[in-house]
């Protein structure tokens, strides 16, 4: 394990914080607020997947409508979610300082991911009707998840096991391993650099997958 110097965005944190890396290149973020998380966390994917970041977002802004639409949702959101957007933001650009990263790339990027995640599910329903599925752009995978009740579980907790089927064509992987450790909750699993938060993963309290 590893400690990573965050000194180019210290002083823009609200309370120490602190980001390790172990040797196989899942993070480990701590913060007292959400906001300096999210901040460190920006950091964090800029440090280590910059070059993924700056070929997604060049690939999403191709694409006018999904830059519009990501600008429409910014507007929309409630403060508060601004704010979180903002500090990813902020963290981003305290790790490459010609990034220029804004609150609407990562909206961006995430509108981009659910397009392409909108291609896999017709591709899905293409294979249950038989329809070739070289029409459709992509690898023409499926996505699954299962899960099983605690009354089944040689536990007896709840378990969760899920495949998203990503490219894995793609090097590096969309997929990016962390940990966020908050006074009042850990929140453990898989990243999507570029976009702020835990996509696949666990908390105190429950299992999240996606599909």
């Amino acid at each position: 394990m590893r400690a990573v110097k965050i000194h180019a965005c210290a002083s823009l944190l609200f309370q120490q914080a602190s980001l390790k890396v172990d040797k196989n290149g899942f993070s480990y973020i701590k913060a007292q607020t959400e906001r300096d998380a999210w901040l460190v966390q920006g950091f964090d994917h800029a440090s280590h997947r910059w070059d993924f970041l700056k070929r997604k977002r060049e690939q999403a802004q191709a694409d006018s409508q999904l830059v519009n639409l990501a600008q429409r949702h910014l507007k929309e959101l409630e403060n508060e979610d601004q704010q979180l957007l903002e500090a990813y933001s902020v963290g981003v650009n305290a790790a490459q300082a010609n990034a220029n990263w804004q609150a609407a790339d990562s909206l961006l990027l995430n509108l981009a991911l659910g397009k392409s995640l909108d291609a896999e599910m017709l591709a899905a329903q293409a294979y249950e009707k038989q329809i070739p599925l070289s029409i459709f752009s992509g690898s023409g995978g499926a996505s699954n998840a299962w899960a099983v009740g605690s009354a089944k579980s040689r536990s007896g907790k709840p378990l969760l096991a899920n495949d998203p089927h990503l490219d894995s064509r793609e090097l590096p992987g969309l997929l990016y391993g962390s940990s966020i450790f908050l006074p009042d909750i850990t929140v453990s699993g898989f990243t999507m650099p570029g976009i702020p938060g835990v996509a696949y993963g666990r908390n105190n309290k429950l299992a999240v997958g996606l599909t």
